[in-house]
């Protein structure tokens, strides 16, 4: 379930890219880490630790939302999520959870 979370992620990020114009290299100076490990984000192989999340969101000008989940409000920002999400239901916390915890055991893992 949360591989699609992911996969969601991934195709996220590679049309906001191309929207933008970036080359993946360019993206990945921007942000700050190795292209290797870019490409890897974008083809879904790893999931962005929560702090790269952040800086990508930050640096292609979109919700975090937006990027994981496929038809979001894209000027959400990370302060007022929590009170975007205050009003999910069970379920989707559960969703939210458990993604947030694979991103964090991802990173453990790098």
């Amino acid at each position: 379930m949360y591989k699609n979370y992911v996969n969601n992620f991934s195709e996220n990020l590679k049309i906001r890219r191309k929207q933008l114009g970036f080359t993946q290299e360019k993206l990945s100076e921007k942000l700050d880490i190795s292209y290797s490990h870019y490409v890897k984000l974008e083809n879904g192989i790893n999931a962005p630790s929560f702090e790269t999340l952040i800086n990508i969101s930050n640096v292609l000008n979109i919700s975090i939302d937006s990027l994981i989940f496929k038809s979001v409000d894209d000027n959400i920002k990370l302060d007022n999520l929590i009170s975007k999400v205050s009003d999910y239901d069970e379920e989707k916390l559960k969703i939210i959870k458990g993604f947030i915890n694979f991103l964090l055991d991802t990173k453990d893992k790098n």
